[in-house]
């Protein structure tokens, strides 16, 4: 226990003095990224690296028209040197400008005469009127340096803004508490009075936690984690969108409340890693059988579209924008795994759209995917658990990762709903659900009859005029396709009950 209190006032230490010198800085303290409704996520990204790392894929990659790259040291160095960059610069340019700064710490100076007995650069809670406000006690400098997101204390204490605050505390007393720990409630120390309160400088309200080749973690604003997911994916679509196909990103978001045991919050991202399912380049587990309706090659980048309603745009010119990028936007196609080859984007074959499904040739696809958990109880990590093709039990997840898109159109659209309509067009749907097929979701997903009962009760919604039922024609399909396959609850569920959004 001496080695781990000395460890974290040595953090606790460095952070006042980065203070105090006004030096650029994240935080340190859990309770500072939490939200303006006290709730944070653990970012968990993961580029799926395997077949790459042994030199298997690149094969995938030519050097000539008949030779591809070998696997070289100094190759296969360049590939986890790259990924580690892409992670240093979703860590160091990406995520702050997402995440953006708070504009102000406090600065409490008390009355001195009985604050002895408290441990310098040690974490307490300073209780007001029934609401607690974490502080570091800075020894030398005689003042507590709050910890705290601001505009969640002044939240609790009924202030519309955190710049109120400076006027609310000055001259109040303050209980001093020892924080909770494992198996022992806060204790009361003493109380001290308040004489003076400033403000100090800003911060970025994250913690980066790792960077590595195929790891990037990091905390985060919970309203700030899904923006931070979609801008993760634009940079990775820039960077890798020429192996897209064979390179996939994996994002995971564990929202928390404040004060969450960390433990339990990475277990559950540890648990999220393993969203990619097993990999097997052997006999192509991990690969999913895509197939090609609409190819527009006509310039860069090259267009596909799939069968299961993705498009993607492969860039197929080299850097200076005059050669053809012959090396790297390559895809495996062929109508069995042990069949396929290594194929140009622009080379690709259409699919006939008379074809039967289980015909023909197909595109072999490690595709990205996101998904998303709530720890609501610390015993909810458990309910993480990824099957060996990447599935969990809720049926709908994970979700393929350019849903992103797609969910956030759909979000907007179901906005325009109250509050209340939102809840009882969802609860009618998914109540129907279980009381019609219980447990078998692919009975419902596939039955016609159930689809035309969510396409009522959207219909019948309380839609306001400017934005009814008849003028969204254009989204009604994307509705009712994700209110047959459950995902309108799980954007509820993300936005209403996690975000608290209205």
């Amino acid at each position: 226990m001496s080695y781990l209190f000395k460890s974290s006032r040595s953090r606790s230490e460095q952070w006042v003095k980065d203070i105090a010198q006004q030096s650029p800085q994240n935080t340190i303290w859990t309770d500072e990224v939490a939200d303006d409704n006290g709730r944070l996520a653990l970012f968990v990204g993961k580029l799926g690296l395997e077949g790459w790392l042994d030199g298997r894929l690149l094969s995938t990659i030519q050097v000539t028209s008949s030779t591809a790259k070998n696997p070289s040291p100094a190759r296969l160095y360049r590939i986890a040197e790259t990924a580690c960059n892409f992670w240093k610069k979703i860590t160091n340019d990406v995520m702050p400008k997402v995440v953006e700064q708070r504009s102000f710490r406090l600065e409490l100076s008390p009355e001195t005469n009985n604050l002895q007995e408290l441990g310098d650069y040690h974490a307490y809670d300073l209780e007001i009127d029934g609401i607690v406000l974490s502080a570091v006690w800075d020894k030398p400098n005689q003042c507590f340096l709050t910890t705290d997101n601001l505009n969640y204390f002044a939240n609790q204490l009924g202030l519309d803004t955190p710049d109120k605050l400076i006027d609310k505390l000055q001259g109040r007393t303050f209980q001093i508490l020892e924080p909770s720990i494992f198996l022992k409630s806060s204790q009361s120390l003493t109380q001290t009075t308040i004489k003076e309160v400033k403000q100090t400088n800003s911060y970025c309200p994250a913690i980066p936690l790792l960077t590595e080749p195929s790891l990037g973690l990091m905390l985060v604003p919970a309203d700030k984690a899904l923006k931070l997911a979609r801008q993760v994916r634009n940079e990775y679509e820039q960077q890798m969108g020429r192996v897209r196909d064979r390179l996939p990103l994996n994002i995971g978001l564990v929202f928390c409340n404040r004060r969450t045991p960390i433990r339990t919050v990475l277990e559950a991202g540890r648990a999220m890693l393993n969203l990619s399912g097993q990999f097997d380049l052997d006999n192509g587990k991990g690969w999913e059988e895509w197939r090609l309706m609409r190819k527009d090659n006509s310039g860069s980048p090259c267009k596909l579209e799939f069968d299961n309603g993705i498009t993607w745009h492969i860039p197929v010119v080299a850097g200076n924008v005059s050669k053809k990028d012959d090396w790297y936007p390559r895809m495996y196609q062929g109508d069995r795994w042990h069949n396929r080859q290594s194929k140009h984007a622009n080379d690709l074959a259409v699919r006939n759209d008379q074809m039967p499904r289980d015909k023909g040739a197909k595109l072999w696809i490690r595709p990205s995917h996101f998904d998303f958990e709530f720890l609501d109880s610390t015993a909810r990590r458990f309910e993480i658990y990824y099957d060996e093709n990447g599935r969990r039990p809720r049926c709908t997840r994970p979700f393929y990762l350019e849903d992103l898109d797609r969910f956030e159109k759909l979000w907007e659209i179901l906005k325009n709903l109250e509050t209340s309509q939102r809840h009882q067009v969802i609860y009618a749907i998914e109540a129907t659900r279980e009381l019609w097929y219980g447990d078998n979701y692919e009975q419902s997903v596939n039955d016609s009859v159930f689809q035309q009962f969510v396409e009522d009760t959207l219909a019948t919604a309380a839609w306001p005029k400017d934005k009814n039922w008849r003028t969204i024609e254009s989204d009604r399909k994307q509705l009712i396709d994700a209110g047959v396959r459950g995902e309108l609850a799980d954007l509820a569920e993300l936005h209403m009950e996690i975000l608290k959004e209205r």
